[in-house]
């Protein structure tokens, strides 16, 4: 998914909870007016982009930040680590790949929605399947589908 067809998946569903959806580079630096979601390209403004991840900043309790290939946030940029720990102090994130793959923006779209419906991180997660990943690309390709 691109830039745009993110922004109109979610910007309905999440209004001024989404902080916005963009290249690395464009994360800000100071999150204001919590709880916020942003979904961030891995790569910088200047490429052509890469892959999808999810910060979410609640209002009180740590961040997250979400990844369906299961990496920590320094494995893209140090910058991750330091928005996260600037706004938060502390933060969490998924450790198991869950994608098989082309699909990391609908795995935001999915993490997203069901956040803001009030599932915490570990119900999301645990909806997927640990081995089977094409299995885990057909929930969100179905779900993001149907939206």
């Amino acid at each position: 998914m691109n830039t745009l067809e993110l922004a109109k998946k979610l910007r309905p569903r999440l209004g001024s909870r989404l902080g916005d959806v963009c290249p690395a580079d464009r994360l800000p630096v100071h999150v204001t007016d919590k709880p916020k979601f942003y979904v961030v390209n891995t790569d910088e403004s200047r490429r052509a982009g890469d892959h999808w991840v999810l910060f979410y900043f609640p209002k009180k309790k740590p961040a997250e930040f979400f990844d369906a290939m299961g990496n920590p946030p320094h494995y893209y940029h140090r910058r991750f680590v330091n928005v996260l720990m600037a706004n938060s102090g502390d933060y969490s994130y998924n450790v198991e790949r869950l994608q098989n793959g082309g699909t990391c923006g609908q795995f935001c779209i999915y993490y997203a929605l069901n956040r803001r419906r009030g599932l915490n991180a570990s119900d999301i997660l645990d909806t997927f399947d640990r081995r089977n990943l094409v299995y885990n690309d057909s929930i969100v390709l179905d779900f993001v589908n149907t939206l």
